[in-house]
């Protein structure tokens, strides 16, 4: 582990230059994440475990399918393209790889939107059947203003795919501060607590972000603006690993569906005991996701791209023992810590001793899942280098069979959202060992070299 770690510290090495990245990359969403969660602190105590938050989650969720079928595809197969362009053909053609992407991302969306649009009463009417007809029109409410957010971010991820792609990962830290304070501000603002001032706070957040990311990307010759999406270097291959991550992404956007819909047959107030338990539980795992992930995913690509497949499989080897073992003790104390951990973030206001024994019971079966996403994001990053999109359809569609039938056969047990968040881990746990089995095996089969 010494030599492992020392390794990890040299600034020559491939381990050594992913290790700073990923620090500097976790460092800045650090200080992200900590204005995220002092603005969900916020909310418990304005809105505590309410209808109004329960439409809330439930518009987002409703929103987030079509957009991270579609949005999660694009990104992540512009990153290791967008590198290949530059390499191969300069400023000039990785910039109109850039401007189609979003043209036909933006074209996907409405697309996407349109069909889903046709699904939403049913689901909306289901979702919300403890809240009453008050409870539909706040949903539908917030589904209106969230479609700012939705398109908006057909645009800015492919703008922070370039940031990834650039290694330019103090921006692509730093800018997304932009929506939790803004956020904030409006909770603060407003007279009374109202589900829709939460759905205008993200809208707002991710215009201003886009706004941000535009102006820094044109300073190095780049723009977000979208360019007529069937003109343009954009190949069939492109198109065909969209379409792959895309089936493979709507797989996975079943599980958030599947989640809700269990627990809103637990009665008023279950999904959003569920949305404040997995807050700490995904702030750990996603910043620590997110530090290695971005930092690994355009090394990944650089990598392959020069034949280097045995570099990447030891990579991926050494990177999974050390997030492995030190998310497993995070999670560890973090579980032993959890019910101090709910009292201390969110008894206050509106939020009951009744809602701190629910959340904190749910928080556990959460943060059990740690290690096992921490592994994930790094060997589905290599997936993706790779071109593997198949591969991800099938872990999608496992983790979605999986919990699937965990949330069915544990509902007979007990009625209690924290079994739904246990189940949750559980099928995290079996992707993650899936997918680090398939992206080691599929790199050593590839031919490559040492560095």
């Amino acid at each position: 582990m010494r030599a492992l770690l020392r390794r990890f510290a040299d600034a020559k090495s491939v381990d050594g230059r992913i290790a700073r990245a990923a620090v500097i990359s976790g460092g800045l969403s650090a200080g992200v994440k900590a204005a995220a969660f002092v603005k969900e602190v916020l909310v418990a105590a304005v809105f505590g475990v309410s209808g109004q938050i329960d439409a809330y989650l439930i518009a987002l969720m409703l929103v987030g399918i079509p957009h991270g079928i579609v949005v999660n595809a694009f990104q992540w197969t512009l990153i290791p393209e967008f590198v290949r362009a530059h390499r191969s053909h300069g400023r000039v053609g990785a910039s109109a790889l850039l401007r189609q992407t979003i043209g036909l991302s933006l074209l996907a969306l409405g697309v996407f939107l349109v069909i889903w649009s046709a699904l939403l009463p049913w689901l909306v009417s289901h979702l919300t059947k403890g809240g009453g007809p008050a409870a539909v029109d706040t949903v539908r409410n917030c589904l209106v203003l969230l479609t700012v957010y939705y398109f908006a971010s057909g645009a800015l991820l492919m703008g922070y795919g370039v940031l990834q792609a650039e290694k330019r990962f103090v921006i692509n830290g730093a800018v997304p501060i932009a929506t939790p304070l803004i956020v904030a501000l409006l909770i603060l603002a407003a007279p009374e607590p109202a589900a829709e001032i939460l759905a205008i706070g993200l809208a707002a957040g991710f215009v201003a972000e886009l706004a941000i990311v535009e102006s820094i990307l044109r300073k190095s010759g780049l723009t977000l603006k979208p360019a007529h999406p069937f003109r343009g270097p954009v190949g069939g291959a492109f198109a065909k690993t969209v379409g792959k991550l895309a089936v493979g992404a709507a797989v996975m956007a079943l599980v958030p569906l599947i989640e809700q819909a269990a627990a809103a047959e637990l009665g008023v107030g279950a999904i959003s005991t569920l949305g404040y338990a997995s807050k700490l539980p995904a702030l750990v795992s996603s910043l620590a996701a997110l530090a290695i992930g971005v930092a690994i995913f355009p090394y990944f690509a650089e990598m392959l791209a020069g034949g280097q497949g045995e570099q990447c499989r030891r990579t991926l080897h050494r990177y999974s023992l050390v997030i492995g073992v030190g998310g497993a003790g995070v999670a560890g104390v973090l579980i032993a810590a959890s019910e101090p951990l709910v009292r201390l973030l969110y008894a206050r206001g509106a939020f009951t001793e009744s809602a701190v024994s629910a959340v904190a019971l749910a928080q556990q079966g959460y943060l059990v899942q740690i290690p096992a996403a921490l592994v994930f994001a790094l060997s589905s990053r290599l997936l993706l280098a790779q071109g593997r999109s198949g591969a991800m359809v099938a872990l999608g569609g496992a983790q979605l069979l999986t919990f699937g039938l965990a949330v069915i056969t544990g509902l007979q047990l007990a009625d209690v959202p924290a079994l739904i968040a246990l189940c949750y881990s559980l099928a995290v746990t079996v992707t993650a060992t899936a997918s680090f089995v398939v992206a080691s095996r599929a790199v050593a089969a590839a031919p490559g070299r040492l560095s």
